[in-house]
């Protein structure tokens, strides 16, 4: 029994402290989540065009 819990014990308690660690990090994404912003940067659009094609106007 003594091998069993000297193998398993730590695996137990490192279990425990991950579980912990997750249950933070889900609560700091909760949070960060909440706090988001309706900012959005300035964006630019690159359109490749070859030359003067039919229904070029219409198509930018």
């Amino acid at each position: 029994m003594f091998w069993f819990w000297f193998f398993a014990g730590p695996a137990v308690l490192l279990a425990l402290l991950s579980l912990a660690r997750e249950r933070g990090r889900a609560a700091y994404i909760r949070k960060r989540l909440a706090q988001a912003g309706t900012y959005c940067p300035p964006a630019t659009v690159i359109v490749p065009v070859k030359g003067e094609d039919e229904g070029l106007r219409e198509n930018l």
